[in-house]
Parts: C-alpha cells; structure tokens; sequence
C-alpha cells in the first residue's frame, strides 16, 4: 500500500511539472492566437473595392488576420508541438486552444460591420481555412471540440440568411442568441442601433473579456438597452 500511495505521489508530482511546462506555452499561443482573429475588425468587410484589395497577392487562400493565425499556429505546431510526448494533459491543451480559437471567431465576426455580399464570402472561406489549420491537431478530429465546433460550422450557414429566413434557420438552435441578434444588428439594421461594444463605448476586446465573465442574460440587457437608446432617438 505504501510503495502504491508513492507512484500515485509521484506521478502526480510530474503531472505538475508537465502542467508548469505547458500551461505558459497555451497561455501565451492563446493570447497571440486570440489577438490575430481580433484583427479581422482590421478588415473591410463591405463590398467597397479598392487598389489594395484587387491585389491577387493581398489574400491569397485567406483574409490577412488569418494568415497571420496560420502562421502563428503553424510555428507553435513546428517549434513546439512536434517537441512535445503526447500525453493527456497536452491533448486537453490543445482542445482547449482550438476551441477559444473558435469561440473567438464566432464572436467576433458578429460584431463585423458593415458587412456585404463579398465580405460573407471571404468570411466563409476564413471559417473554413480555420477548420483546416485546426483539424491536423487533433487525431479524432474537430468533433472533440463540442459545441464550440457546431456553432462554427453553423455560423456559416447563417451568414446568408436574410431577415425572413434567418429566425427560422436550423442554425438558431445551435448558436448563443447574442451572436445572432448581433450579426443581424452588423447585416440589417440601420447604423443609429448601436452594437454592445458601440453602445458601452468599448472596444470589442474588452466587450469579449466581459461576455466571458458574464451569462447570456446579463448580454441581452445590453441589447435591451441599445434598442431603448435606438428607440428614443428614433422618437426625438
């Protein structure tokens, strides 16, 4: 009994060890990670043309935020990853990783705005370059993730609804209400209905830090308040 209690001690002991060696590592890639899907409200997003944006070179297979994830990603995969035994601890970090990658992308996209016709297509083709900078990651697949991975995928369908489909769409029982109601705010409704972030008068980061920490209720009274603002000056 006595040498068992000392393997299970000392296996916990490494456990620890391994958890201080990796834990920085996720905590600083998630960061940088989180920091490059931000910068997609760096992007245009209407359907406005422009020299820069004619450039075949600019975009290649994805927008210019998410090159710079790809290739974040890919040298956190080659330099660190690649070092590393799996083991079940390294397997959750990695979950853990891809799946605030796509919390974040869903979140934020729906804040874009405003949002055209072509903009939803590059949007897309960035959902899916995502996917497949994601899935070598994970052996079983991005299945693992759960429901951070659905509401990804289903995002991208519900991108291309219109106001008399959209509510109606199979996508409203996987996606958080707030992300829809949001998107719809950046796609249909006129510029006087301020988003969260406009109306709190913070950046979408900080609106991001504080839906983390807060319930799908206490959102929708913000959005209660930006309809009561929008109707008050619809009233003036």
């Amino acid at each position: 009994a006595e040498a068992t209690t000392n393997i299970q001690q000392a296996i916990l002991s490494l456990e620890s060890s391994c958890s201080d060696i990796i834990t920085p590592l996720f905590t600083t890639i998630i960061s940088i990670l989180s920091s490059d899907i931000k910068n997609m409200h760096k992007e245009k997003w209407s359907d406005e043309r422009s020299q820069a944006y004619d450039d075949p070179h600019r975009f290649m297979n994805a927008d210019p935020f998410l090159l710079s994830f790809q290739r974040h990603l890919g040298f956190f995969q080659s330099v660190f990853l690649k070092r590393l035994t799996p083991c079940p601890l390294l397997l959750r970090s990695i979950k853990q990783m891809a799946e605030r990658a796509m919390i974040l992308f869903v979140r934020y996209a729906g804040m874009l705005r405003p949002m055209g016709d072509h903009g939803k297509l590059r949007l897309a083709g960035d959902m899916a370059q995502l996917e497949l900078s994601l899935s070598p990651l994970l052996p079983q697949g991005l299945n693992e993730i759960g429901a951070a991975y659905k509401q990804l995928r289903a995002f991208r369908p519900f991108l291309f609804h219109d106001k008399s489909t959209a509510l109606s769409s199979p996508e409203t029982k996987i996606l958080p209400p707030h992300i829809m109601f949001q998107y719809m705010i950046s796609k249909h409704a006129p510029v006087d209905l301020p988003l969260p972030h406009d109306l709190l008068k913070w950046d979408v980061t900080k609106y991001s830090d504080w839906i983390d920490s807060h319930s799908e209720l206490d959102i929708w009274q913000i959005i209660q308040k930006c309809l009561e603002e929008y109707q008050a000056k619809v009233n003036e």
